[in-house]
């Protein structure tokens, strides 16, 4: 009967080592899975940016031709007059940012 003990510390100390040896792969499969989704999310992120990039660029191309199509006679037919005098107002002196 003495033999008894150590079989079943052995045979303890066995299944230990299959669990923790499980539980390490679990979670290597975990963090393997986990870096291949953050891959996929920064890619898609990434041309999400690219479309957002071009979109701009054609919206500021947009803009620059249309205000270069703006010209003194066409301001006049929509009403604007010239004046002689320029006034400029501000709430304070100073033009710094703070």
């Amino acid at each position: 009967m003495t033999k008894a003990p150590s079989i079943y510390k052995l045979q303890k100390s066995v299944y230990s080592l299959i669990g923790a040896g499980c539980f390490l792969v679990f979670l290597y499969i975990a963090l393997v899975s986990l870096t291949f989704s953050n891959t996929l999310q920064r890619q898609n992120a990434e041309l999400a940016i690219q479309k957002l990039t071009a979109e701009t660029a054609e919206l500021e191309f947009s803009y620059l031709k249309q205000t270069s199509s703006l010209t003194l006679s066409f301001a006049k037919l929509q009403g604007f007059v010239e004046t002689d005098q320029v006034t400029v107002l501000r709430s304070s002196d100073a033009v710094s940012l703070r």
